[in-house]
């Protein structure tokens, strides 16, 4: 994960966070994901060892899920999960311009200008930070890349 987070932060982009997960089961998974990346030997078996019995069940899941996909070549792991963890940002970012979309015709209809001129920027700064994911995403995918060189060779 750490290597993911580095390919992120060279893009100027916050690595994974606890904030990037909304269930609490979620959180607590990675909380222990994290502990157990820590380790000098991580072992699938300890990561189900070291969860709350209460999450035992939602992380046999992700194991089982992980065992079912082909193994991914070596050297794409932590750009496909740098990718992931965009993906999950991405999705989050969306949802909450949805939500203070909603807040913005709320108190537009109770002529709460005040709050509306608040939530407007707060859309506009999530506007732009998921441009700057969308634009992130495009630099660590092969599309993205051609997508770049074909604009540097047009203004050639």
């Amino acid at each position: 994960m750490a290597i993911s987070n580095d390919i992120l932060e060279e893009q100027n982009i916050l690595g994974l966070t606890i904030n990037d997960f909304k269930r609490g089961a979620n959180k607590e998974i990675f909380k222990s994901v994290q502990l157990w990346t820590a380790s000098e030997t991580p072992k699938i078996e300890t990561l189900v060892e070291t969860v709350d019995e209460l999450l035992e069940g939602h992380l046999a899941t992700l194991v089982d899920a992980w065992h079912r996909n082909p193994p991914a070549p070596y050297e794409n792991v932590f750009k496909d999960l740098s990718m992931a963890i965009l993906r999950l940002r991405l999705r989050n970012f969306n949802e909450q311009i949805k939500e203070l979309q909603f807040l913005l015709r709320e108190a537009e209809e109770n002529k709460d200008t005040e709050s509306a001129r608040h939530y407007k920027e707060m859309i506009k700064d999530h506007n732009r930070q998921l441009r700057e994911l969308h634009d992130t995403g495009d630099a660590l995918s092969l599309m993205g890349k051609r997508r770049a060189e074909t604009k540097i060779q047009a203004n050639i």
